[in-house]
């Protein structure tokens, strides 16, 4: 069910088929994302990069989400699918060792930091979140935010994330979350927050 506001644009689900298109415009999104830069410093491994991680890891869940426009996408993990077990790994490092040639160790130290103290209580989890450039301010990242939120109370459960800039964190907060920490990216990288929040029922 797509869930709209008066001010927000449409929501809809990503079908496995616009997966290209999806990580075209998550890399727009994340064109100058310090964490993303940090992991993947070649502008031509963006795309690529996400419409592997869509194909493989967050499309098969069935909970990626973009705005009317298409210009904002959100991908989340449902409730105990936010950990990929070791065999699920090692299946994937062929894949992501050829879009990511050099960058893999940088990716595979960043995601490591990222998921080390990930909460254990049942929660969805925002695993990225992105709106172009040209469409940033006009309520689509509020629009993602909402659409899975308002599930997640009626469900009663948690939702988790990861801010990449100190600059959305007042978007996250607007929408309930709070920081619960603070953590910064080997070898002189980037700072993220861990921002938590608590379900509404």
């Amino acid at each position: 069910m797509t869930l709209q506001t008066p001010t927000s644009p449409g929501v809809r689900p990503v079908p496995a088929t616009d997966a290209s298109r999806a990580a075209g415009t998550l890399a727009r999104a994340f064109h100058d994302d310090p964490v993303s830069r940090w992991m993947m410093r070649r502008d031509s491994r963006l795309a690529p990069a996400f419409d592997f991680y869509l194909r493989r890891i967050w499309l098969p869940h069935g909970e990626v989400y973009e705005t009317a426009d298409g210009r904002g996408v959100a991908c989340w993990l449902p409730p105990g699918k936010a950990h990929l077990g070791f065999i699920e790994q090692m299946r994937l490092l062929p894949g992501l060792a050829r879009i990511l040639g050099r960058d893999l160790p940088r990716v595979m130290s960043a995601t490591g930091l990222m998921e080390k103290d990930h909460p254990d209580e049942r929660h969805w989890y925002l695993n990225l979140i992105g709106v172009e450039p040209s469409a940033q301010g006009l309520g689509g990242g509020s629009a993602l935010l909402a659409h899975t939120l308002e599930r997640c109370d009626a469900d009663g459960l948690p939702a988790y994330l990861d801010a990449n800039t100190e600059r959305s964190i007042p978007l996250y907060q607007r929408h309930g979350f709070e920081v619960t920490g603070e953590m910064r990216l080997p070898r002189g990288g980037p700072t993220f927050w861990r921002m938590w929040r608590n379900g509404r029922a």
